[in-house]
């Protein structure tokens, strides 16, 4: 669409697809064996498994779209995102494997670690770190993040610091009738 002065803004992808078409590739095995047992339970099982796949083919674009959005949102302010954006969403596609939320959630994590000024390798260290806090402290990691940049910036904290500033609210919360996430909104 024209703007003002006739120019346009034109965004190229160079997202990969590739991690999210092998996970399409597994989830069609998995519903491909259920229906051939469906198929044997009902004459119309392969109108359903058809619309499932459907259904699934939407669901993997839809995310696909999402996710790269939400990393074109991070390459606005990630010298690192600018540089190797191919890496970087791998890398958070491969680290959402183990992580409470999907790589949409982790990219939108990470914007808020690079908004603190964790860019590149501490960046990925401190949303690694991100993760099993909010595994542990059963919170999300956008929370996760926030409350551990917090502190680490309030304090004059490194990457070096993650592990322990992490013990210390597992041990508050444990200890304490808080929450994760209280604990990140007060602690700002």
């Amino acid at each position: 669409m024209p703007t003002e002065g006739g120019k346009r803004l034109h965004f190229v992808s160079t997202m990969d697809n590739a991690p999210l078409k092998r996970g399409a590739a597994e989830s069609k095995g998995i519903i491909g064996g259920l229906g051939s047992f469906v198929k044997h339970a009902k004459v119309f099982a392969p109108l359903a498994v058809g619309a499932l796949f459907a259904k699934l083919g939407k669901d993997v674009h839809k995310f696909s779209q999402q996710f790269q959005i939400a990393m074109k949102e991070v390459q606005t302010i990630s010298a690192e995102t600018q540089r190797d954006f191919k890496g970087v969403s791998d890398a958070v596609i491969e680290m959402s494997r183990k992580a409470p939320d999907d790589a949409i959630e982790l990219s939108k994590a990470l914007y808020q670690i690079v908004s603190a000024g964790y860019d590149g390798a501490e960046g990925m260290k401190v949303l690694d770190s991100s993760v099993k806090a909010a595994v542990g402290g059963i919170t999300e990691t956008k929370v996760a993040a926030d409350a551990l940049t917090t502190v680490m910036n309030a304090w004059g904290k490194t990457t070096d610091d993650l592990n322990n500033i992490s013990d210390v609210f597992f041990q508050t919360v444990k200890l304490g009738k808080t929450t994760f996430e209280e604990l990140s909104r007060s602690i700002a």
